[in-house]
């Protein structure tokens, strides 16, 4: 099992919310640590939760400790993603606070991310100035939809709280029994802990986790239906258009391939797994499922391409080492014509609308991926073509430099996928903004993996998604913001786009190495889902509230934003498939889903 530090994982339990006419709003609270070392312990500390109004247009968030290093760096990353998901929740805007946290750790060392749900309401009970009871706790981390994250050590944080004096204990939904629970075994929550004194609740988000703290409901609209996700009739046209060209081109690849008669082991496989994917994708087109069918089109296409071409510097390498070498040029050309014909087109587009961004998100988002591919490139392909004979780096290079093209393709593809009718253009600085605050939500996140589940040296850091949530930003702001110049309307989208990116990653990464506890294969890739039960849960949840996000966004603008109901779509399908791997990426798709129709909703304020 995974284990965070050997530092107290912490629990907020509210005592009271304070607030004077226009000054500060405090809210003090009683922590529930448990340290989980060789020996279990747990006890209480207390601690003060301010908002100060703030007139500087700044973003500040502070930890006040009363010892040295009394607080960890996930502590204070539960702090920053804490205030971060009240500021979605209620609309404000977090500049708008100066949020403190002031806790009493007795000479314990506090750390953990189990803080983040109860920490989230009270923040929003200060942002709303709502009084909060005295007899409510809970435990549970914050995943980017808002809902409630599964956490480590429940009834030892239980028994502290009746301990204290608590009477209504929520834990995550789904995590009522769970094998992780107690370390000899299951245990019933209700069982052990509930009486005619003492109420156990599940909380499935943020707005449970408010409800349940302050007796005050919190706006939760109803979710749209499942249909009203279906994608624009226009998008579902250029969509299904570019699915079947992607189909195309991976056959003319496989045929070209053929030809060669090379009969290599591993780009055999290769190809038969895109002939495979090519199946799924038609099936899924036919299905009704057009975005996750562009989606397995996109992979696949890639694979039958770098099966040819890798295929076609093989075959040549023995005979006409030049001829072979000129393979690898011609990928390098390929890759950087398509590099800048995107960075061409995407600079030429504003967005006309906070719907409307979320779209050119959506294609920045594939650019930096394409931007990156050519950096990660651009070592082996200085050895390859170098004079002397480097399969290797051949392979390597080639296999990237494809990713360059077709994430450049994806990149402009997402330009048909907007809508007409856009009337409230969106400014560099609101862009600017809104990144600030995503960038700092997703430093936390990140902080949340590294210090506090993946320590130097673990396995866990093969996870591909943390390399990606590192190079991203020196990527934008780097090359990419070189091609598109800075100052731009299109590095501030860009910008925005990297952060989106890092937030999810890093969310991801919590989920599948702290929340659920997956195992990974040699390569990094997930082959078994620890807390299935849980993780069940965490997938219905994520389905109904990327519809109720939807449903916000709609009240609030008119419409779902499109990548909203990509996501959705691909998410549906893919949770249909049921391996371990479809069924992670179901869940991050939902919480795409909502986060693009949450940031709708902050941009609009």
């Amino acid at each position: 099992m995974s284990r965070l530090p050997a530092a107290p994982v912490v629990l907020f339990a509210l005592a009271f919310c304070a607030s004077a006419c226009g000054g500060p709003r405090a809210v003090q609270v009683e922590c529930l640590w448990v340290d989980d070392g060789p020996v279990v312990s747990a006890g209480v500390a207390t601690a003060r939760v301010t908002l100060t109004p703030d007139d500087q247009d700044r973003f500040r968030v502070a930890v006040v400790e009363d010892t040295s290093l009394g607080t960890g760096r996930v502590w204070r990353a539960a702090v920053w993603m804490a205030a971060f998901q009240a500021a979605m929740a209620s609309g404000q805007d977090l500049a708008r606070w100066m949020v403190t946290v002031d806790v009493e750790t007795g000479g314990h060392g506090i750390d953990g991310p189990s803080a983040g749900g109860l920490l989230a309401a009270a923040i929003l009970a200060g942002m709303t100035d709502t009084r909060v009871r005295t007899d409510f706790t809970m435990t549970g981390t914050v995943n980017p939809d808002g809902t409630i994250g599964q956490v480590h050590g429940i009834p030892d944080k239980f028994r502290a709280a009746v301990k204290s004096g608590k009477t209504v204990l929520g834990h995550p939904a789904g995590q009522g029994s769970d094998r992780d629970l107690d370390r000899g075994g299951n245990i019933q929550l209700k069982d052990a802990f509930a009486t005619d004194a003492v109420t156990v609740v599940p909380i499935a988000d943020i707005a449970q986790a408010f409800e349940r703290l302050t007796g005050r409901a919190l706006d939760r609209p109803t979710p749209v239906p499942a249909d009203q996700m279906a994608l624009p009739a226009t998008v579902l046209e250029a969509i299904s258009t570019r699915t079947q060209a992607w189909l195309k081109e991976a056959r003319a690849h496989r045929a070209r391939y053929v030809e060669l008669q090379l009969q290599h082991p591993d780009l055999d496989r290769m190809l038969k797994g895109a002939e495979a994917s090519a199946t799924i994708a038609r099936n899924l087109l036919e299905g009704g499922n057009p975005a996750a069918a562009y989606w397995r089109a996109v992979h696949l296409s890639v694979q039958a391409e770098a099966a040819l071409l890798i295929g076609l510097y093989l075959v040549r390498v023995p005979r006409d080492h030049e001829r072979a070498v000129e393979v690898v040029r011609t990928a390098h050309r390929d890759a950087d014509r398509a590099l800048s014909a995107a960075v061409a087109r995407l600079s030429n587009h504003s967005p006309g609308s906070p719907t409307d961004l979320m779209t050119l998100v959506d294609a920045y988002e594939a650019l930096i991926s394409a931007q990156r591919a050519f950096a990660k490139a651009r070592p082996a392909y200085r050895v390859a073509t170098a004079g002397a004979e480097a399969r290797k780096e051949a392979i390597s290079a080639i296999y990237d430099l494809i990713l360059v093209r077709v994430n450049a393709q994806v990149a402009v593809h997402n330009l048909d996928f907007r809508v007409a009718g856009a009337t409230a253009p969106v400014g560099p600085r609101r862009i600017r903004r809104l990144t600030t605050v995503l960038t700092s939500a997703a430093n936390a996140n990140l902080a949340y993996f590294e210090a506090g589940i993946a320590q130097p040296g673990s396995p866990i850091l093969r996870d591909p998604d943390h390399a990606s949530a590192r190079a991203i930003p020196r990527v934008v702001d780097g090359a990419l913001v070189h091609r598109l110049g800075e100052g731009s309307v299109a590095a501030a989208l860009a910008r925005l786009a990297g952060a989106l990116s890092v937030y999810m990653n890093a969310a991801g990464l919590i989920t599948r190495h702290y929340s659920i506890e997956v195992e990974l294969d040699a390569a990094g890739g997930v082959t078994t889902i620890g807390r299935e039960h849980a993780f069940e849960v965490m997938l219905t949840l994520a389905e109904e509230t990327a519809r109720r996000h939807a449903a916000r966004a709609q009240r609030v603008t008119g419409r779902v934003p499109v990548p909203s109901r990509i996501a959705y779509d691909i998410a549906v399908a893919y949770r249909k498939r049921g391996t371990a791997p479809d069924r992670l990426e179901a869940l991050e798709q939902f919480w795409r889903a909502s986060l693009f129709s949450r940031l709708v909703v902050m941009l609009n304020r």
